[in-house]
């Protein structure tokens, strides 16, 4: 754990080293503090007074720091190249975008919940916190990013906007909004975004660029792993304690609005605009850098937990089944490459298996799918996703999706997941892939609505992963194998066997005995023991019978059934016609020629029918049969070829250690 820890305090949370600090040069030169005073700008040049013209003696130029998804100061490239820019006078900024906390497009939720709300609050106190630590302070400002910056830079005279890009639709829709705003400055700012190490690996590393790259994703995980493989860049440093100057005179730092502000105009109602973090909550997340840089280091350091990931990832309940670092990643309050460090730092230090590859190849997905935004662009969002179908139906049932919102659909697992889901603003990997499956497989309901939702109610919304993850399960994404149906009813007994996690958010559930075969189907339990279980009629019946699925003796039956039917339907035919036309040579008088005519006709229509008969459809399982058998007789071939091969091998082996060895001749070979 060296290098890590250092006298009991994690090196992760110290904000740069002593060789660091010593390289560190005072920003004026002399260690003295800069006086700023407001004087009227020189029209020409906007970073100098007349009276500083005439005297000589300029005056520094500050450069603004925009703070996105990168609430952190370490391992923070946009933080750092604005420090360089401006040695040292930044004015770190951050922007509570009420477009952020508007309605959604589709189902009109709000953006973010009061869950998600707290969470960024906390991270923006926590980065406030660093930079004072540092000798600065965080600008909080409640506005329009576009409005604020361009005001700010006009304010202080900067030169320079930093801040990290983004490659999703409203994001990108704000950079060019900003770029516009500054162009109409007298003055205007340089803006400068760069990649804020929000992936694993950078864009810049990948060897034929991100344009080219792979859809599926265990192609694109090859494009990573062959040789050599692409290099996962070091985490920066934080900077150095006097790296930052103070913000100069005049500035009012802010304060962080309230959740009332924040959510007045999306979420009418007082009192879900206060968020109290349930006790059954899987952890009590808290936001910010510390908090993140301190989970990480539980989890891989601490208590080793990483070490039985692949094994456990797949649980519903309890704190370290899984990391849960998405909800710290997602606000930019650590970096994945710096995770991706430390796992192998712990892979070289302690042990490597598949767990700790697994927490790799988890953070891989996370940057497939920021790639794949940058590649489909608007076509994430559309009804059709990034493969453009559009021969499905979508339905925009209120009632069916309100169910499902609020866990009232009837099935145990769904029903559990949503309410965790309302009520701490996380939910686990196994629990989002069948709440997923269910609204779009089942319900059949717009699969956006359901993206909304998550986006309105999750800890660790990041539009990327939501909306790639989504579209895979729809159908719709690029990647060829689609996501499959999954039974909600076997996902619940598989995962959750005696049924602690429905227990735990469905207390309607709880006199149902542990281990129960009825519990995650609780309507088909027998009348006499749902009437031993109270508070059982409490729990709402199934919204929608769930489709089941037939094994393949069912299905083999059905298809023959089908075959016959279909085959006694054609005969019923045929006799009808046959019947009709002697009826009409009985009852009718006819000419010979009329005769010849019919005749005719008859032999055309026996004909047709006997071709017919010998063109019936074979059913599809005949086929299988058929290609079953085949093999088997090319395997028996080849089994009795290796057979024959091997004997005539020993025999020639036997007639030369006979020839080698003459008094062995007669014995038996061992």
């Amino acid at each position: 754990m060296r290098g890590f820890m250092r006298h009991g305090v994690p090196s992760m949370l110290k904000h740069g080293s002593g060789a660091e600090r010593s390289r560190t040069r005072p920003i004026d030169g002399i260690g003295q503090p800069r006086v700023w005073r407001y004087r009227r700008v020189c029209s020409f040049c906007s970073f100098r007074t007349c009276d500083e013209l005439r005297n000589g003696v300029e005056t520094r130029r500050y450069v603004i720091a925009w703070f996105r998804a990168d609430l952190r100061v370490r391992d923070n490239p946009v933080l750092l190249a604005a420090i360089r820019a401006g040695k040292g006078h930044v004015l770190p900024v951050y922007c509570f975008d009420p477009r952020s906390f508007g309605l959604t497009d589709q189902a009109k939720f709000p953006k973010c919940a009061a869950p998600r709300a707290q969470f960024l609050r906390e991270c923006v106190e926590d980065l406030r916190n660093s930079l004072r630590a540092l000798g600065s302070d965080l600008i909080v400002r409640h506005g329009r990013p576009e409005a604020v910056l361009s005001e700010l830079a006009e304010q202080c005279g900067c030169s320079q906007v930093f801040g990290s890009k983004e490659v999703a639709r409203d994001e990108t829709r704000v950079e060019e909004k900003l770029n516009a705003s500054l162009a109409a400055l007298e003055n205007p700012p340089e803006l400068t975004l760069r990649w804020g190490a929000s992936t694993m690996f950078h864009p810049d590393d990948l060897p034929d660029g991100v344009a080219q790259l792979p859809n599926a994703f265990v192609r694109f995980r090859r494009v990573l792993e062959r040789q050599p493989p692409v290099p996962m860049r070091s985490p920066l440093l934080p900077p150095a304690k006097g790296a930052l100057q103070p913000l100069p005179e005049g500035v009012d730092c802010g304060a962080i609005p309230s959740m009332d502000e924040l959510l007045k105009e999306s979420i009418p109602a007082e009192a879900e605009r206060c968020f109290q973090l349930d006790a059954r909550a899987a952890l009590p997340f808290r936001g910010g850098e510390t908090a993140a840089l301190a989970r990480v280091h539980y989890y891989l350091w601490e208590s080793d937990r990483i070490f039985k990931f692949n094994y456990t990832r797949r649980g519903l309940r309890g704190a370290d089944y899984s990391s849960k670092f998405s909800a710290w990643l997602a606000h930019g309050c650590v970096s994945a490459r710096d995770i991706g460090h430390e796992i192998k730092r712990y892979e070289r230090t302690r042990k490597a298996n598949l767990s700790t590859q697994r927490l790799v190849h988890e953070l891989m997905v996370r940057d497939h799918f920021r790639f794949l935004a940058m590649r489909v662009g608007d076509a994430l969002f559309r009804l059709g996703g990034p493969r453009g179908r559009l021969d499905f139906e979508w339905k925009h049932d209120r009632a069916a999706f309100e169910a499902w919102c609020t866990g009232a659909t009837g099935y145990p697992l769904v029903d559990a997941s949503m309410r965790e889901l309302h009520r701490t603003g996380f939910m686990s990997d196994r629990g989002r892939r069948s709440v997923a499956s269910f609204l779009i497989k089942e319900l059949r309901i717009d699969w956006r609505w359901g993206a909304e939702w998550f986006e309105s109610r999750l800890l660790d919304y990041d539009v990327h992963s939501n909306y790639g993850n989504w579209t895979s399960a729809a159908g719709l994404g690029v990647d060829p194998r689609e996501e499959l149906r999954l039974n909600v009813v076997k996902q619940g007994r598989a995962f959750d066997r005696y049924g602690l996690y429905a227990k735990l958010w469905l207390p309607e559930l709880k006199a149902i005995p542990q281990g129960d075969y009825f519990m995650y189907e609780p309507h088909r339990k027998p009348a006499a023991e749902r009437a031993t279980c109270a508070n059982l009629e409490q729990y709402p019946a199934p919204f929608v019978e769930r489709k089941r699925e037939p094994n393949a003796l069912t299905a083999l039956s059905a298809r023959l059934r089908e075959s016959r039917v279909r085959e006694a339907r054609g005969a019923e035919s045929r006799r009808d016609v046959w019947q009709g036309r002697l009826a009409a040579m009985s009852k009718s008088s006819i000419t010979d020629a009329e005769l010849d005519d019919l005749v005719q006709s008859l032999v055309v229509q026996q004909s047709v029918a006997q071709s017919g008969r010998e063109s019936v459809d074979v059913p599809r399982y005949t086929y299988t049969a058929l290609g079953v058998a085949l093999v088997v007789s090319v395997l028996l071939l080849i089994g009795a070829w290796m057979k024959y091969h091997r004997w005539i091998r020993r025999a020639l082996e036997s007639r030369e250690d006979s020839a080698l060895f003459p008094s062995m001749r007669g014995t038996t070979r061992m």
